[in-house]
């Protein structure tokens, strides 16, 4: 498919998808301003007793570890723990991206998003299912955020897979995981600048909407809007909020409640920065966030 055509339905995409868009305002599945009606609150509750007990005979409970990810869409997050060597035998893993693929099909079986579904692009094909996980990503979030409650609250070895771009996230996460007496805490944070984040988001999609175009896959490919991306980042585009999120909840002094805390910080393709914590005490060098650091120039 032309670039430039494939660059035109990417626009259409995020005209459509733009927060003062008809889309977002008719067809999103959940708002944070907006309180859900009840049949909605039925089929949350539902679906997290379907997700929770479809994986619960193979989780360990007691183990009282969690791992936690950081970074922008597209950074590596998920590539950085299936290389690093990690024992995840027996732990539940909660991605809100796998939620997402979950409330898309619901939303495409009861018609929710027909209006969208049949809009024809610029390509001459129609939105396909994956473009429109944006629509699902508040509910999406919340589902993910309860899924760990309530996995931490058992006690079990847990991954919680997300970006850790809300400076909130840093404090809940503590809290929730110091009151019920977990001791063990990795987080695996893996920073691209802005740039780069755009560019490797853009480019899944566009591998998904072209093989869907040749017959693959007809859900097609994730599209996550520019702006969602770039709202990550501040003035200094090189690293993300995530990763300043990530240092604070290291260097809290809530983090004294662990019995261990490791942070791992990759840039690039070498090896991540290492950085531990026992009981609060300090076994490395204390981190600073990246856009923090002084210059080498």
């Amino acid at each position: 498919m032309d670039n430039a055509i494939l660059g035109k339905v990417a626009h259409q995409l995020e005209s459509h998808l733009d927060v003062s868009g008809t889309w977002v305002s008719t067809l999103s599945t959940q708002s944070y301003d907006i309180p859900l009606k009840s049949d909605r609150l039925r089929y949350q509750r539902r679906l997290l007793d379907e997700l929770f007990e479809s994986s619960e005979a193979d989780v360990a409970r007691e183990g009282r570890s969690v791992l936690l990810t950081a970074g922008p869409p597209g950074a590596g997050k998920s590539t950085a723990i299936e290389t690093g060597n990690l024992e995840l035998d027996g732990w539940r893993i909660i991605d809100a991206d796998d939620i997402k693929v979950r409330l898309l099909e619901d939303c495409w079986a009861d018609g929710r998003f027909s209006p969208a579904l049949d809009t024809i692009l610029a390509d001459g094909f129609p939105v396909r299912l994956n473009e429109l996980s944006t629509l699902v990503h508040v509910e999406s979030a919340i589902l993910a955020d309860r899924m760990a409650e309530r996995s931490v609250e058992a006690g079990e070895n847990v991954v919680i897979s997300g970006t850790m771009s809300w400076a909130g996230t840093v404090a809940e996460k503590l809290r929730l995981l110091a009151l019920h007496d977990y001791s063990d805490v990795r987080i695996i944070d893996v920073e691209v600048s802005s740039e780069v984040a755009v560019y490797r988001a853009y480019q899944r999609w566009a591998r998904g909407r072209q093989a869907a175009a040749e017959g693959g896959d007809p859900r097609g490919g994730r599209f996550t809007p520019r702006s969602a991306i770039e709202t990550l980042y501040g003035q200094d585009t090189s690293f993300s909020r995530c990763n300043e999120n990530a240092v604070r909840f290291f260097n809290s002094d809530a983090a004294e409640a662990f019995d261990s805390i490791e942070l791992l910080v990759s840039v690039g393709v070498g090896e991540p920065d290492v950085y531990r914590r026992s009981v609060g005490n300090y076994l490395t060098s204390i981190p600073c966030a990246l856009n923090d650091r002084p210059s080498e120039d």
